[in-house]
């Protein structure tokens, strides 16, 4: 069993409960479950019912979309990773089948604690949000740098304008001796 104080020391490492109150940390810490998957265990599959979110306290997991009979490795998420919340932000099936890849504990959030802590932490929500759209433009845009072991959860594109912008002193500069 994991003890409060190393679950809150666990959850000031991730990014997404930035700006939480001490008190917020111990609440949230409290409403956890402890779920132990072995190797090869199957977290959820894909088209079901999201019921939680999850956060990697150790171990590994293999997220994998099934389109017909091919499958496409979403991410390879390790310790201090969380997945599940796409589908529970959006309030549809999920998306692709979770998989332990070596014996792995889950701190588990259920799904009617999740939608508590998304309503009335406005800056989880923000950073919940942001850490979605990154996720799915990094998909969209399919880095072929990005190791299977590698999560992206901010991803920033700024707007062709800014970057014409920025480079039109430099340009200048440039053409301005010839």
């Amino acid at each position: 069993m994991i003890e409060t104080p190393a679950r809150i020391a666990f959850l000031k490492k991730i990014h997404l409960f930035f700006g939480l109150e001490e008190d917020d940390f111990a609440l949230l810490a409290e409403e956890l479950d402890e779920l132990i998957v072995p190797k090869g265990g199957v977290i959820f599959e894909q088209d079901v019912k999201p019921d939680a979110f999850y956060l990697i306290y150790t171990g590994s997991v293999r997220v994998v979309r099934r389109v017909e009979r091919k499958e496409t490795l979403l991410a390879t998420l390790v310790k201090n990773d969380y997945f599940g919340e796409m589908a529970l932000v959006a309030k549809r099936r999920r998306s692709a089948t979770a998989t332990a890849i070596a014996d792995t504990t889950l701190l588990v959030l259920s799904r009617a604690d999740f939608e508590k802590l998304y309503k009335n932490a406005p800056h989880i929500k923000t950073n919940l949000e942001l850490a979605v759209r990154s996720r799915q433009l990094a998909r969209r845009m399919n880095f072929k740098w990005l190791r299977p072991d590698e999560v992206i959860y901010f991803l920033a594109r700024k707007h062709s304008v800014v970057l014409w912008e920025k480079l039109t002193w430099p340009i200048a500069a440039l053409i301005l001796p010839l």
